[in-house]
């Protein structure tokens, strides 16, 4: 019988998290699933102490069951260990998973929120950052590399908004999305020509699947291309070798360097022929646009509406933020008209499920200034 069922496994952790506390152990990063055989050891030793667990054979698992879940995060351990799951939400104390391949499962209320409050402010002292009424949210890599995204209350009016999106599990190939019908095979086909070699944009809203999209054309360019991938958290899951990776988190400190400064120094001093940025959201997309235009290949994404314009009108807000002054939207259009060759709209429905919608090439502008753009793919029916 699952030992879940027989022990209240929540009610253990409190106690043994007290005895750490007053004893003054430090719990060890969570890193992997295998929780270091020293602190298990010291968790065995809290419940043999306080007669907890029927057998002895009984305490040595339940020592490595508890110590896994005071070193990771309680009550959501298995979610995260589970290789099916794509994304963990919590909402309202409601409890959802998002599976591989789409799809959302409702777990339920499985804890209060002030059980998930302490458990994201627990991670925030980890992590280094302080969550507190007047700074109430945070992003943050776990130990595993899955980030986790949070805004607490009084920001938050019903408790505590989790999502925890995992990176660990193996990202699919573009005929693994072709088989999940996230695109056509038609589309998968012309991606695999043009990956490396053509300035590709992928637009979406959160969660259509762009990140993954882009993680598989990464594995399609041409193996003999030199190709930079900057991120801001280690998202993509790249098979080949040799390459160029950079993390630079959103979020760092004073005098730390930013992503458009690591991309104009991979642009203008690293020789790269095709340069990767996982997403567009800062003075990165500036530095993005100019490496278009000396000439190396470029693949990124943006959050947009499911819109090919709206796509390419919010890439232009965005530039023109964090452009010097003198700059123009009209400008800006040009250069974008000129150097961007596709752009991929992905989009996410109701249900969970994920599909390129639309594939369109970039022919410049009309007479009225307007993107002027030709449907090669379009979602079949």
């Amino acid at each position: 019988m699952d030992l879940q069922s027989r022990y209240d496994y929540l009610k253990l952790v409190a106690m043994i998290q007290d005895v750490l506390r007053r004893d003054g152990v430090v719990v060890p990063s969570w890193t992997s699933a295998t929780p270091p055989p020293e602190f298990v050891s010291l968790v065995l030793k809290v419940l043999i102490d306080n007669e907890a667990g029927e057998t002895a054979e009984d305490r040595q698992t339940l020592a490595k069951d508890l110590a896994l879940w005071i070193m990771a995060l309680g009550v959501l351990t298995p979610l995260l260990l589970d290789e099916t799951i794509n994304e963990i939400i919590v909402r309202d104390d409601l409890l959802r998973v998002e599976r591989v391949g789409g799809g959302i499962e409702t777990m339920g209320r499985l804890e209060t929120g002030d059980y998930y409050h302490a458990l994201v402010r627990r991670e925030s002292e980890r992590a280094g950052h302080t969550l507190t009424a007047a700074q109430p949210v945070m992003v943050t890599d776990l130990g595993t590399g899955d980030r986790l995204t949070t805004i607490v209350p009084p920001c938050s009016i019903n408790g505590p908004a989790i999502n925890i999106r995992k990176f660990g599990q193996v990202m699919p190939d573009l005929d693994q999305l072709v088989a999940w019908g996230a695109l056509s095979p038609f589309m998968a086909e012309f991606l695999t020509a043009h990956a490396g070699q053509r300035n590709i944009l992928l637009v979406g809203p959160s969660g259509s699947g762009k990140t993954t999209l882009l993680n598989a054309l990464v594995n399609a360019v041409p193996e003999q291309a030199e190709v930079a991938i900057l991120e801001t958290f280690r998202e993509m899951q790249i098979e080949r070798q040799g390459d160029l990776r950079v993390v630079v988190p959103t979020i760092t400190p004073s005098g730390v360097v930013d992503m458009a400064e690591v991309l104009n120094v991979v642009i203008t001093r690293m020789r790269m022929n095709v340069i990767i940025v996982g997403e567009l959201v800062a003075g990165e997309a500036v530095q993005f646009v100019e490496a278009m235009a000396i000439g190396a290949k470029t693949m990124s994404t943006s959050h947009a509406p499911a819109q090919v314009a709206a796509g390419l009108h919010r890439l232009e807000r965005l530039i023109l933020q964090y452009s010097p002054p003198g700059s123009t939207r009209a400008l800006i259009r040009e250069d974008l008209a000129e150097l961007l060759d596709l752009v991929v709209v992905l989009d996410l429905a109701l249900d969970g499920r994920r599909q390129v919608r639309e594939i369109v090439q970039v022919e410049g502008l009309d007479e009225q200034g307007r993107y002027r753009v030709g449907s090669l793919y379009e979602w079949p029916g």
